[in-house]
């Protein structure tokens, strides 16, 4: 639902396809960082920071899981200081 509903800036934004903005808002949450946009540095403000958003927003979420993971094998720490 979060990626269907934030491909809904890249179609009013700068009137994208759905589906290319369905699939770079989740790309973006899933930080693989794949693009089906070309001229980035032509694009609006607005919309550079709604796309560095989600990608800050997947990081997060990765980083927050392997936290979750590892604190719950035993010596997950060790792995978490390496």
């Amino acid at each position: 639902m979060l990626s269907a509903s934030g491909a809904f800036p890249y179609v009013l934004g700068i009137g994208a396809g759905y589906l290319d903005a369905y699939f770079e808002t989740m790309s973006g949450f899933t930080t693989t960082g794949i693009t089906m946009f070309t001229g980035l540095d032509s694009m609006p403000r607005s919309i550079l920071f709604w796309r560095s958003l989600t990608q800050w927003v997947g990081g997060l979420g990765i980083l927050t899981f392997f936290l979750a993971v590892s604190s719950r094998i035993l010596g997950g720490h060790l792995l978490f200081g390496a």
